[in-house]
């Protein structure tokens, strides 16, 4: 359902080039921002993300659905896209 929507993604300390590449290889329609309010999904690393509450409230605010990593790695990546693009 998401291959022909495009994903407007804001990286919470995550690389962006980390995650272009795994979002390029798997061929999906993507742009990465910095601002929140522009995303409709958030990805970031979980220690990083329970510590930040504004983000949090302001993800709720709006309706923008939270995806976190417990580690960065290109496995973890991949797995997290695949799951929210299924």
């Amino acid at each position: 359902k998401l291959k022909s929507k495009k994903l407007v993604i804001y990286s919470y300390s995550l690389s962006n080039n980390l995650l272009k590449e795994v979002l390029l290889k798997m061929g999906l329609k993507f742009i990465l921002t910095n601002e929140i309010k522009k995303a409709n999904l958030i990805i970031g690393l979980k220690k990083h993300l329970k510590q930040n509450f504004k983000l949090k409230n302001l993800a709720k605010e709006k309706n923008i659905p939270i995806y976190t990593l417990v580690q960065v790695s290109l496995y973890q990546v991949t797995k997290l896209v695949q799951f929210i693009s299924s």
